[in-house]
């Protein structure tokens, strides 16, 4: 089967991302956040072609308040592009983003591929992060950010005889430096904050009862955009108090962040600034001053 080189581009970040929207797709293709109309009509042209090869199909979605296709490989597709990235039968993979020679795919089942159409706003939102940093080229060049999705960022451990796992929605890395990231949607209150975070205190019990080196002492809780400042600042006081209730004083050891999803960008930046603001923000009991010491961003909290 004969497929252009955008045709084939469009299907790997089908398979990469677990199925897109149409801007999201045109932005991934361009690498750039301001796309214009003829971008996004040439997508579409490549979309319904490849949805004439029964190799893309699609699902009407809502997401912030419009109705959209969110499109995602067949399982046509998917064997097409497992043999298009070269991916051995049965292997996990790397999965490290943006893609690169050494990069390597899970072989993954179908059943596990399909986008989860009942957490749309929730996919989408992770999907925006990548997009960020996809399209500010100074992110990868200047700091060698990298990530990986969902399926390739759970940790599976045994504490207190019981199999856990630890499901961050993705890990970043600026250099070498992971970050766990939590797409936020307002959505999860005290309790479930709580119960997320007693996740994390297990597995860091987990690595501290075997002497191991953490993993990763930063957790990064991205919000949607355009937000009033007042609701980030209530959201900051929800996450942090849940965040105290179960780490306590052991808090010094891990960095908690909030940023809004088009603020990812500005993230290298807050690690240059780190050695002067390394957990001042949850060392104080002033939640202004927690939201003006994490929000380098441009943020105007005033």
């Amino acid at each position: 089967m004969h497929l252009t080189p955008n045709e084939q581009f469009i299907l790997s970040i089908l398979f990469r991302y677990r199925g897109s929207i149409q801007s999201y797709i045109t932005k991934f293709l361009y690498k750039k956040n301001d796309i214009t109309y003829s971008n996004e009509k040439y997508v579409y042209g490549l979309l319904s072609k490849l949805r004439k090869k029964s190799l893309v199909t699609y699902k009407t979605v809502r997401y912030l308040d419009k109705e959209l296709f969110l499109y995602y490989l067949t399982p046509r597709g998917l064997e097409y592009i497992k043999g298009l990235l070269d991916i051995d039968v049965g292997v996990n993979g790397t999965g490290t983003l943006p893609h690169h020679d050494e990069t390597t795919y899970w072989d993954i089942p179908y059943e596990f591929y399909k986008p989860p159409l009942k957490q749309v706003d929730h996919f989408l939102m992770t999907q925006e992060a990548y997009q960020q940093i996809e399209t500010e080229h100074k992110l990868i060049m200047n700091y060698g950010v990298t990530y990986k999705t969902s399926h390739y960022s759970s940790i599976s451990f045994t504490y207190k005889g019981e199999k856990l796992k630890l499901r961050p929605d993705s890990m970043i890395y600026i250099g070498r430096k992971p970050i766990a990231l939590e797409v936020d949607r307002s959505t999860e209150w005290s309790k479930q904050l709580i119960d997320k975070f007693i996740r994390y205190k297990n597995y860091f019990n987990y690595c501290v009862e075997r002497n191991l080196p953490l993993p990763f002492d930063s957790i990064l809780f991205v919000a949607q955009s355009g937000l009033p400042p007042r609701a980030y600042k209530r959201r900051w006081a929800t996450i942090r108090s849940a965040f105290k209730e179960v780490f306590g004083d052991d808090y010094n050891e891990v960095n908690l962040m909030l940023y809004p999803v088009d603020c990812i960008k500005e993230l290298p930046l807050q690690f240059e600034i780190e050695t002067y603001y390394k957990n001042r923000a949850l060392a104080s009991n002033n939640t202004e001053e927690v939201i003006v010491t994490y929000y380098k961003t441009g943020v105007d909290i005033k």
